[in-house]
């Protein structure tokens, strides 16, 4: 138990930082693309996944991207590819968009 909790800290920060990057690259793929839907998470799992591999090299940059592309595509398809109401960009978007 204690291990755990030793651990605890490290892997939040990890997620922490997956969780910044991929709302980094989720916004700035709306901003390119003009759209909101799917495809802006996939993207921009592929970027995340690629940019926290970067220091394993080219392989693990292209095998990072595709792993975390395709667990978004997953998380999407299994969401219908509708964003959650508790989503407010994806709300205020939907608003503004009239979907």
């Amino acid at each position: 138990m204690t291990a755990v909790k030793a651990r605890a800290p490290v892997l939040g920060g990890n997620f922490g930082v997956w969780g910044g990057m991929f709302s980094t690259f989720d916004c700035a793929v709306k901003g390119v693309r003009k759209k909101e839907d799917p495809w802006n998470a996939i993207i921009a799992g592929f970027f995340t996944g690629g940019a926290l591999a970067v220091r394993g090299g080219p392989r693990a940059i292209r095998n990072g991207a595709i792993g975390c592309a395709i667990l978004l595509a997953v998380i999407e398809e299994d969401d219908g590819g509708k964003y959650t109401a508790g989503d407010a960009a994806a709300s205020a978007a939907a608003e503004q968009y009239g979907e």
